[in-house]
């Protein structure tokens, strides 16, 4: 019962139903919902026991695994991030038994930066790590405007909901498009 400690000490709960650890860089609170439904998403299995109520019957994709948060945002309702090197925001999270870090707040770049190093940097130490980045929103900017560009990372598109559009197997208008600015193909998956 109760919920996980949400500060910074990185405390670890393995015996959680679903978040073993939140680590909250600012504050306590998803405060636009985007980890919250994106985790959900990756991770998310309804509840059917005692005191348990949804609307919702589907499950995450990977329903039975647990979640480490690193929340990034800047609070106070701000839009926009401030992410942190690989070490300590990667290592928190491997600390807590999760080798995969999904980042979908994207950044906006094309190009190669020093924190698509860092973190190449990271998965180049640590081989059974996966930075999973998304492509970004710019997609009626044109081509070459994807973000998250790292060569190490794996950069995924976003698609349509089912019953919007053309249904859950097409790409949005809105995701951004490659190739990296140095001619790579990105994303790497739609």
């Amino acid at each position: 019962t109760g919920e996980v400690v949400r500060d910074r000490s990185g405390t670890v709960d393995s015996n959680r139903r679903k978040v073993v650890q939140y680590y909250a860089k600012i504050n306590n609170v998803d405060e636009r919902g985007h980890g919250t439904h994106v985790g959900g998403t990756m991770v998310g299995k309804v509840c059917t026991g005692l005191g348990c109520f949804t609307l919702s019957n589907r499950d995450g994709i990977a329903f039975d695994a647990k979640i480490a948060v690193y929340d990034i945002s800047r609070g106070n309702g701000e839009n926009g991030n401030s992410p942190d090197p690989a070490d300590p925001m990667f290592t928190t999270g491997v600390a807590a038994g999760a080798y995969v870090h999904n980042a979908s707040w994207g950044n906006g770049d094309h190009t190669y930066t020093s924190q698509d190093e860092d973190f190449d940097r990271f998965h180049y130490r640590n081989p059974e790590f996966l930075f999973v980045t998304s492509a970004g929103n710019s997609g009626g900017e044109g081509l070459g405007t994807v973000g998250g560009v790292g060569k190490n990372n794996l950069n995924v598109c976003n698609s349509n909901n089912r019953g919007n559009g053309m249904g859950e197997l097409y790409v949005t208008g809105t995701s951004s498009p490659g190739p990296s600015a140095d001619g790579r193909i990105k994303p790497d998956i739609c």
